[in-house]
């Protein structure tokens, strides 16, 4: 019914109907029509009061409707109304509120909006809305479907209703199915495959690339661009252009593909029809079609004379699941979300279709829309705030939430920021679909607006769409592996253009090409070639330094300049080539004075030698054969280089950017969420090239992360000053294996903030819905100051709503930690604790901790099920205090000794005859107790899912160290740092351990016998009366350790509460 009663208001709109919507929908709505014509202003008439739902004492939902003066569109007078709901919801104290508005013509917004709240306080300074744009020109299945079929039980269930991510979800499903539909119908289509064979086109980027012109045709067909009438202006064509063609060609029996899209494609959009008395009239299609440029809709082939025959079901298929959503070419804030399908849901799709996220089948982790708009934000207040003098706290409030009429900054303030925002230079080295680079662009385009809205006398007069096209000229460049993932970061940025086209001539599309690029971010070398020396040559910028290459640099700058606004076909391919020949003279030129130094020192290598001799021949070979045939090579390099259609294995950065590093020597932002894909089995070869570069020295450490690689690559793109912002795995906080590039940020850059994200179980709360992974956001600037403090946040969930921030200092940290140098995620109380701690002597000035000596892989072969043979535990066996007989994991497994120390005679082989202190090797972060440990006698092996520990200096006792391992500080201070569920060697052999005093001694070493007889009697685990005994022997050893750390009683609260 519910359906039905929302299809009559669209067929004849009359807000009362509502009434009987929400009756139907709930039978707690009260329908009290009552007049609220005092909310009426210049926008708004006729405010009317619907009725409201009480769901229960302390939850409530209003309904209200208003006219407005003007005729609504998607994008119309938006601010306006969610500035009106919002003041509706303040007033009446209310939970939630459904708001219509609507126009003369029937047209509706249908808006959900309500106050964030903190545990269960309303917020009401922050309000989020969510809307259904809703006109009898488009089918709103969307609308239908979800308003009418969704229950209206509670708010949370309304919410349901309005839910982006459900309708993200359904379209991204629909679209692969369509996808991989194509690529199946594609392969198997010998039409295609000859030309595709004959032209070098890859199948799945065709059927992407077909895909993304269809949508792309979706969103402009809505601005009413498609099919204009001949004499009309645009925004008079048909809404429904593609499904039109369609049912025509249908009607007509011809095939779509070959008889209408080839034509719309290739002869129309891509098409200047500069001869025509009318360049915008299509004869082929009777009616006013744009010429769009831009690379989008140019050929790959000879369409005019081949033959493509694609059935018109594959079309039909593609039409049936686009008619089911509205589009919008608006990319909303993440306060306001219109409910349909817009270019960023467009970017997470695609994301979703690159081919390691195929195979994975769950997803990429695409950036979630909050935290790309927080990201963009500070790193402009940091750009800013690093080249001007207004004070951080004026720049803030001026980037976050400076409105119409503050008088915050003055007018010359106003012209400086505007160049800055003008000049700024933004690079993402892994921008995927190009989410932060439309974040990017958005918010520089809105500041810049805002200035000129403050001071319109002072700042020159440029549109929106003017700021837009100047800012992703100037300021915009992204780098990805994958071509498929270019063509889309290129479609959102077209898109955001065509959102602001408000002028009477649409203009073509601008060339992307040298903005958005396709390679290897992390390497600049192919096949052994390196194309400029590394570090050593950033103060002459390597590859470029006489005079006659800075007449070339010149040329090259210019012509790139050039390309972006050209708009021919042939025009651009000559641009192209110019280009390219540019580029192959500078990579030549280098390469061949790197030969003639090759050969320089090879002839001085060659005195040195007896070529005579066989074993220095081989020597000579070894060291210099390899890089001369590489550089026969070089023609494959050119070639790879300069096809954007292909992934290119590396990225020549001063190169293909040569404005940028030539003229500021880096960027001033470089933003980015990069992989976190390891470095393994299958990638052998890539590790190994990335090993030779000394920029990724920082980067290792454990396995070759890609985040690790991709920050040390970002760091080096950074001009000085620069500022760094990324997105990334949290381990970087303190996890052993990051401790190189963490310490290289503490040390070589002036690390801003970082945002803390642990949450990672619950998947409304975590950052990647797609991922268990905890992240953070780091925020630096290149620059090296000796002694700096910085912001650590630690946040509960993905909106920043709830957490606890605490400053710390880079000095405090190396002092804390100085091995690892871990950054802990405390309050600050605790912080002032663990710097306490700091101050005792290491665990490894009287100990060391090892991994278990038996690889339970590699040593596989001297292990049985026969118990004649000597015992070995496994890190499943090992419990606070005693070993289980049974584990819960894995099975009890004895050692061959004899066959074993025949073949391993190393140290380690032979630390089984000593009694040690074992623990278990890995143990789950959110468990209780993260330190297990307890004492083994000599003669029992360990395998490597156990670490050990042995003393080497007299002074300290196994049951005195024991009872400090086992204690709840001690177990607090692990778990307050480390991030991840290994309990390293390194980590523990890193403890802060107390000089042992006889008194205390003789006090612990009895405790702890005490308990080790209790538990290890073959009844423990089923007496409750032992278990008990054992706490209470637990509490003692806890309270003499607090005292041998000499803790106050507030610093023992302050433990105790945060492991409660």
């Amino acid at each position: 019914m519910s359906k039905e009663i929302l299809q009559d208001i669209i067929d004849s709109f009359a807000p009362e109907k509502f009434s009987r919507f929400f009756r139907d929908k709930n039978r707690s709505f009260s329908p009290r029509q009552e007049d609220v014509r005092h909310y009426d202003d210049e926008n708004f008439k006729g405010g009317l009061k619907l009725g409201e739902i009480q769901f229960s004492k302390t939850e409530k939902l209003i309904v209200c409707a208003f006219q407005v003066k003007q005729s609504l569109s998607e994008r119309s007078g938006k601010k306006a109304q969610y500035e009106k709901g919002k003041k509706i919801l303040k007033d009446t104290q209310s939970d939630a509120g459904i708001v219509i508005f609507y126009d003369q013509n029937g047209n509706f917004r249908f808006s959900l909006i309500y106050p964030e709240t903190i545990g269960n306080r309303r917020q009401w300074s922050s309000f989020r809305r969510f809307t259904y744009f809703v006109s009898r020109e488009f089918t709103n299945k969307t609308f239908l479907q979800r308003i009418g079929d969704n229950e209206f039980s509670s708010i949370e269930k309304i919410k349901d209703a309005f839910s982006v991510e459900k309708v993200t979800k359904e379209f991204y499903l629909e679209y692969r199915k369509l996808f991989e539909s194509l690529v199946k119908d594609l392969s198997s289509n010998h039409t295609f495959t000859n030309e595709a064979s004959k032209n070098d086109i890859n199948t799945e980027n065709f059927a992407k690339k077909l895909l993304g012109q269809i949508v792309f045709i979706y969103f402009i067909q809505k601005k009413g661009w498609m099919g204009v009438p001949a004499g009309q202006n645009w925004g008079a064509g048909d809404k429904n252009f593609l499904i039109n063609q369609f049912k025509e060609a249908i009607t007509k029996k011809s095939n779509f593909f070959n008889d209408y899209l080839e034509s719309l494609f290739y002869g129309t959009l891509n098409n200047p029809r500069r001869n025509s008395a009318d360049p915008s009239f299509s004869k082929e299609f009777n009616s006013r079609i744009p010429f769009l440029n831009g690379g989008l809709f140019e050929a790959e082939y000879d369409w005019k004379n081949s033959f493509i025959y694609l059935d018109n079901n594959i079309f039909k298929n593609i039409f049936d699941v686009f008619e089911r959503f509205n589009f919008t070419v608006e990319e909303e804030s993440p306060d306001d979300k219109e409910i349909a399908v817009d270019p960023e849901m467009l970017g997470k799709v695609f994301e979703n279709l690159l081919p390691e996220n195929l195979r994975k089948g769950t997803g990429t982790y695409y950036t979630p829309r909050e935290i790309v708009y927080y990201m963009c934000q500070e790193s402009l207040v940091n750009y800013l705030d690093s080249n001007s003098k207004l004070g951080k706290e004026k720049i803030e409030k001026f980037v976050k939430s400076l409105r119409e009429g503050d008088n915050l900054i003055s007018d010359k303030e106003a012209v400086e920021l505007d160049s800055f925002l003008e000049a700024i230079k933004i690079c993402d080295p892994a921008c995927g679909s190009g989410a932060f680079l439309v974040g990017m662009l958005n918010e520089i385009v809105r500041l810049r607006l805002l200035l000129r809205v403050l001071y319109p006398s002072k700042l020159s007069k440029k549109s929106e769409y003017q700021l837009k096209k100047d800012t992703i000229h100037n300021c915009v460049y992204g780098v990805d592996i994958d071509p498929g993932a270019i063509e889309i970061a290129k479609l959102r940025l077209w898109l955001a253009l065509v959102v602001d086209y408000e002028i009477r001539d649409i203009e073509p599309l601008p060339n992307l090409d040298y903005r958005l690029m396709c390679g290897n971010s992390l390497l600049e070398e192919f096949e052994g070639i390196r194309f400029y020396n590394g570090d050593d040559e950033k103060q002459d910028l390597g590859l470029f330094k006489d005079t006659k290459k800075q007449e070339k640099i010149a040329e090259l700058k210019q012509k790139v300049e050039e390309y972006f606004d050209i708009h021919d076909d042939e025009e651009k391919r000559n641009k192209r080539k110019e280009i390219n020949d540019i580029k192959d003279w500078l990579i030549k030129t280098a390469l061949e004075k790197r030969r003639k130094e090759l050969a320089s020192h090879r002839k001085s290598e060659e005195a040195k030698l007896n070529m005579f001799n066989e074993e220095s021949r081989k020597k000579y070979f070894e060291n210099w054969g390899t890089k001369f045939l590489a550089e026969a090579k070089i023609n494959e390099v050119l070639r790879n280089l300069h096809d954007p259609r292909k992934a290119k294995p590396f990225f020549i950065w001063k190169l293909e950017f040569i404005d940028v590093f030539e003229d500021k020597g880096g960027f001033d932002v470089v933003i980015a969420n990069p992989p976190y894909d390891v470095y393994q089995g299958h990638r052998r070869g890539e590790i190994d090239e990335i090993r030779q570069y000394p920029l990724y020295e920082k980067a290792s450490g454990g396995k070759l992360n890609a985040y690790k690689l991709f920050l040390a690559r970002s760091a080096d793109l950074q001009k000085q000053n620069g500022v760094l912002c990324e997105i990334f795995q949290n381990s970087f906080l303190g996890d052993s294996s990051s401790s190189k590039i963490r310490q290289y940020f503490l040390r070589e850059q002036k690390i801003i903030k970082i945002d803390s994200f642990p949450e990672r179980d619950d998947v409304n709360l975590r950052v990647f819905e797609s991922a268990k992974m905890s992240v953070c956001i780091l925020i630096s600037q290149n620059k090296k100051p000796p002694l700096y403090d910085f912001a650590l946040s630690i946040w509960r969930d993905k909106y920043m709503l709830s957490g606890q921030k605490i400053v710390l200092t880079n000095q405090d940290l190396f002092a804390l930690d100085p091995k690892n140098v871990s950054i802990p995620m405390t309050s600050q109380q605790e912080f002032d604790i663990l710097k306490k701690l700091a101050t005792n002597p290491r665990l490894n000035q009287f100990a060391s901790c090892y991994e278990g000596e038996i690889n339970l892989t590699f040593h596989k072969k001297y292990l049985t099920k026969d118990k004649r043979n000597a015992p070995m535990i496994k890190g499943a066996a090992v419990q606070k205090w005693f070993i289980k007989e049974k584990m819960s994991q894995g099975e009890i497994e004895y050692l061959d000794k004899k066959r074993y120390l025949k073949d391993n005679a190393g140290k380690k082989s032979r630390h089984h005859e000593l009694g040690r202190i074992v623990m278990q090797g890995i143990t789950g972060v959110d468990e209780k107790n993260r330190l297990k440990m307890t004492l083994i006698e000599e003669g029992i092996f360990c395998g490597n899912s156990v670490n050990y520990i042995l003393i080497h200096d007299g002074k300290i006792s196994q049951k005195y160290l024991l009872a400090l391992l086992n204690s709840r500080l001690l177990n607090w201070y692990f778990k307050t740092l480390s991030t991840n569920s290994n309990v390293n060697g390194c980590e523990v052999d890193n403890f802060p351990m107390p000089i042992q005093k006889n008194q205390d001694l003789q006090s612990i070493e009895e405790v702890v016998g005490s308990i080790l007889k209790v538990s290890g009697s073959s009844d423990y685990l089923n007496s409750i009366s032992k278990q008990e005994k054992v706490r209470e022997h637990e509490h003692e050893i806890n309270q003499m350790v607090y005292k041998l750390y000499g803790l106050t009683k507030e610093e023992i609260e302050t433990i105790e509460k945060s492991i409660s």
